[in-house]
């Protein structure tokens, strides 16, 4: 298998926490064939999640706070919190979640994988040192 090195954003770790959170509980009570269906179900959110902070990760450079917005990763897999993001990005991201809720939400919705979603902060964008961030 080969291994792919993608960087993790807290929103994106914070996500896939709270889905396994969820799948704890039901995993708690399966067994076998179950454990494994529910396996699947964690592994395609999580392919989800990394792929959406990866787009994500190429757009974070800024000059000043009005280059950020806050944008929603969340996909048909999973809900995330609203993430940091340069404006030029949005739109890629926004390709990536569309892609992903076409082929590997579309096989997670198809298992009757649960949907989770984390309580989230409000926070605003701001320009942090050159990086968009997130501050309450």
């Amino acid at each position: 298998m080969k291994a792919v090195r993608i960087h993790h954003g807290i929103s994106g770790l914070l996500a896939v926490a709270s889905f396994s959170l969820a799948l704890g509980a039901f995993t708690g009570m399966a067994g076998g064939a179950e454990d494994a269906h529910w396996e699947s179900c964690n592994r395609l959110a999580s392919y989800a999640a990394r792929h959406v902070e990866h787009a994500r990760s190429y757009h974070l450079a800024c000059s000043s706070d009005v280059d950020c917005i806050l944008a929603d990763p969340s996909t048909d897999c999973q809900g995330m919190c609203f993430t940091p993001i340069n404006r030029s990005g949005l739109e890629q991201m926004r390709r990536v979640v569309s892609y992903l809720n076409k082929t590997t939400c579309r096989e997670h919705r198809a298992m009757r994988c649960p949907y989770a979603t984390p309580s989230c902060l409000a926070t605003r964008p701001v320009c942090a040192r050159g990086t968009c961030a997130a501050v309450p």
